[in-house]
């Protein structure tokens, strides 16, 4: 029997470099208060499909590679597959190294009135979805189509970053689309 989720409670502030490096863990919730995540901290868990963040957790406080694969000179592990990530009522802003992970296929924003966000099927807008936020990179559909919001005004940057889309339809609204929105997009 292997860890299978682990919640991080409110009184942690840091997640230690390596802390679950390599584990078959499957959640992770983290605690509200949790600041910054060390180096490789949840490198190589390739079972990690659901990662709920901290409202306080900002880009400049996550570790090198802290989601991503465990390399050494003679062995490479397999990356980390989160496919969901949860994002709190509580939570005011998401760190882009979260938002990024490229294999997300889900955003699930859980609404109350102090929430910068929310989602639309998976997809993650700010709260008056004037600006998508971020397309997940794994977001799969029939036709791998997708049609902006009809009121959104803003494509962010890195909005479609590394995405598996083929079409995406653009609103008479649209006004600006953000540095790199569509980089790296494979269809």
């Amino acid at each position: 029997s292997s860890l299978e989720s682990i919640t991080i409670p409110d009184s942690v502030t840091f997640i230690g470099d390596y802390a679950f490096l390599l584990t078959g863990i499957l959640e992770a919730h983290m605690g509200r208060n949790v600041k910054s995540i060390g180096d490789y901290a949840f490198a190589s868990c390739e079972f990690l499909k659901t990662l709920t963040i901290s409202d306080n957790l900002k880009n400049e406080n996550i570790g090198d590679r802290a989601f991503t694969y465990y390399s050494t000179y003679s062995s490479s592990y397999p990356p980390t597959s989160i496919r969901k990530i949860i994002i709190p009522e509580t939570v005011q802003s998401v760190a882009s190294d979260i938002y990024n992970l490229n294999s997300v296929n889900e955003f699930d924003v859980r609404e109350a009135d102090t929430t910068p966000y929310l989602d639309d099927n998976g997809v993650l807008y700010d709260k008056d979805t004037k600006t998508l936020v971020r397309y997940p990179s794994c977001k799969w559909n029939d036709t791998n189509d997708y049609t902006i919001l009809d009121w959104t005004e803003t494509i962010g940057e890195y909005a479609f970053y590394t995405c598996y889309v083929k079409n995406v339809t653009i609103g008479n609204k649209v006004t600006t689309i953000g540095n790199c929105a569509f980089e790296s997009c494979s269809s």
